[in-house]
């Protein structure tokens, strides 16, 4: 056990302790709201945006109101569901199954962190940090977990810049259709 498994456990255990005590409801629909707000205004900014441009011409600013404005309506719908969720488990006295609950997804969300930390100690390049990772319990315990999920870190420069290419490919292959305009009826 080393100060990577202290600093993984400190994680661990905010998370868990911060879930446990806002129960699994509030917490679901803070994170929601969150990603629905992104996912919406990402889905719908040409929409409302063209929308806004015929009430008030903003050129172009419409789209990024656009955006705005259906990232803010997700965000108070899910946020309205939530309280919502929690007014019921309030008054069905369910407040144990949801603290408890809380406390898993917590837990889990704690993990989702230290995988994350792990991936990226893992791939980075600039320190030599198999030695931490050797001594870490939780290390040890993770990362045949992530070795099995996540590509072999390169290990040459050569096979650094090869990754970089895929990469950049596949970047460009995601982006073009973004840049393309948008078809005239």
């Amino acid at each position: 056990m080393n100060a990577l498994d202290l600093i993984f456990i400190a994680i661990l255990l905010l998370t868990g302790i911060r879930c446990l005590i806002r129960g699994l409801a509030a917490e679901l629909s803070s994170k929601l709201a969150v990603v629905a707000a992104v996912v919406c205004g990402f889905l719908m900014y040409r929409i409302v945006g063209g929308w806004i441009n015929l009430v008030v011409p903003l050129g172009l600013l419409a789209p990024v109101l656009g955006f705005l404005l259906a990232a803010a309506v997700a965000f108070l719908l899910v946020k309205i569901l939530g309280h919502s969720a929690q007014a019921i488990i309030d008054s069905t006295n369910l407040n144990a199954g949801d603290s408890i609950l809380g406390l898993v997804f917590g837990l889990l969300e704690g993990l989702a962190i230290v995988l994350v930390i792990l991936a990226v100690i893992h791939y980075q390049s600039f320190f030599d940090v198999t030695n931490l990772l050797e001594k870490s319990f939780i290390s040890r315990f993770l990362m045949p977990f992530l070795r099995a999920r996540l590509p072999a870190a390169p290990v040459t420069p050569e096979e650094a810049s090869a990754l970089s290419g895929t990469l950049k490919a596949g970047m460009a292959a995601w982006l073009i259709p973004a840049t393309r305009p948008a078809r005239s009826a």
